[in-house]
C-alpha cells in the first residue's frame, strides 16, 4: 500500500521501529517481514525481492550493505 505522509525520510527513520524497518537507500524503507529474497547486485549492492512486489527495484545502497547485513543477522 502507498501512503502520503508529511514527514521527511530522516523523521520517519526516527519514528519507525529499527527492529522492524531498515532504510536501504535515501528514498526506501523495507520491513523485515516483506523481504522474500536477497541477491548480490553489481557495484557491491544488494537487490531485494519484496512481498508485496514494488514498482521500483529495491536496491540496498553501497553505504548501507554492511549495516543491512547486520540488521538481517548475517
Amino acid at each position: 500500500r502507498k501512503f502520503v505522509v508529511d514527514y521527511t525520510m530522516d523523521e520517519l527513520e526516527e519514528m519507525l521501529d529499527p527492529l522492524q524497518f531498515f532504510r536501504i537507500s535515501r528514498a526506501f524503507f523495507v520491513s523485515v517481514d516483506s523481504i522474500v529474497k536477497i541477491d548480490e547486485y553489481f557495484g557491491n549492492r544488494l537487490i531485494l525481492q519484496l512481498k508485496p512486489a514494488v514498482e521500483k527495484e529495491a536496491l540496498v545502497s553501497r553505504e548501507k550493505v554492511t549495516d543491512f547485513k547486520k540488521w538481517m543477522g548475517k
